[in-house]
């Protein structure tokens, strides 16, 4: 039993059939090679006269190029296209600044007392409620030592500058 095909589909194999034979169907006068038009080539820019002479002279002077020969060079280099561009105004300047003398740091320490026995003078200094007893010679937490105590001030050496700084005695610092 044959099925009949859908129209459409019958309708298009007969295009698709049509466009090979078109394709494949030799033209020209029955011998299989179709016949070719050579045509010869005309100048470009030239138009012929009537009396078969070109519009254009055989010879064009040019005029000389003397200085224009070569580009003048700008005395500013080529920047960069791409470059990233700040809208931002530019910085102020810094002044130029004298290298300092370094100094010790404010003495973070108060005396809270001293006491006097028959080795000499003992004074108690106070941080953030740590009591630290000290005397003649000794280091305060690596960072201060103790040269001088008398009766009315101290004298300390700040260890990582080696400077030597007074300190009243009773006085916050």
């Amino acid at each position: 039993m044959i099925r009949s095909l859908p129209r459409r589909r019958v309708v298009l194999f007969g295009a698709l059939l049509a466009t090979v034979a078109a394709a494949v169907w030799p033209r020209g006068d029955g011998d299989g090679v179709a016949a070719l038009e050579v045509v010869a080539p005309s100048p470009r820019g030239r138009e012929a006269t009537p009396g078969g002479k070109s519009a254009v002279p055989a010879a064009v002077t040019l005029p000389p190029l003397g200085e224009r020969l070569e580009r003048p060079r700008s005395a500013r280099e080529v920047e960069n296209l791409f470059d990233a561009t700040s809208w931002l105004p530019p910085a102020p300047k810094a002044a130029q600044v004298e290298p300092s003398v370094p100094t010790a740091p404010p003495f973070p320490y108060t005396s809270a007392g001293s006491i006097a026995d028959n080795e000499g003078l003992t004074v108690v200094f106070m941080k953030q409620n740590q009591h630290f007893i000290v005397r003649r010679g000794e280091i305060l937490e690596s960072t201060y030592r103790i040269d001088e105590i008398d009766a009315r001030s101290i004298t300390v050496t700040y260890l990582p500058l080696g400077l030597r700084q007074v300190i009243p005695l009773g006085a916050e610092q």
